[in-house]
């Protein structure tokens, strides 16, 4: 793992010697550059955060409705799916990520006492479909603006 003139991080087979070896360092270098990121999403996917990060009536709302989506809900049926070589690849980059997150947490975290568990390939599943649908969400946003502009500009 190396970073280049703009500390982009660049992980290379050749040098973490195998793809499970690459997983293990690029799952350390999202934990490194994005390691709050990834927890609160995860915190917010579990629909925890009124536990972990604020006790409020608005922040339970957030809950309620990260949970009745249920991101996290049969993610053991899309693991099993996984042939033997992609579930390595995936364990060796929860792994790589864990070692970041255990060797230095995010200090925001620390602020609200906040210490995450350890990173699980279900964790990475219900963050894909959050990221899913969010995208999805926002990019439907932006069509719909577009179409307002339209109108307004008086576009047929």
């Amino acid at each position: 793992m190396s970073r280049d003139q703009n500390g982009v991080v660049h992980v290379r087979t050749e040098q973490a010697g195998d793809l499970e070896g690459a997983a293990w360092a690029m799952g350390f270098a999202h934990a490194m550059d994005r390691g709050l990121q990834i927890s609160i999403m995860r915190i917010l996917g579990q629909g925890r955060a009124s536990e972990c990060l604020e006790s409020s009536d608005a922040m339970l709302e957030v809950d309620r409705f990260f949970r009745r989506m249920d991101w996290r809900g049969k993610t053991a049926p899309e693991i099993a799916k996984l042939e033997p070589r992609h579930s390595r690849v995936l364990d060796r980059y929860c792994e790589g990520g864990n070692a970041r997150l255990l060797a230095k947490r995010p200090w925001e975290l620390m602020l609200v006492g906040c210490r995450p568990e350890p990173w699980t390939p279900a964790d990475v599943i219900m963050l894909s479909r959050m990221i899913g649908y969010l995208t999805l969400a926002q990019s439907q946003a932006e069509v719909e603006r577009l179409f307002v502009e339209m109108v307004q500009a008086g576009v047929d």
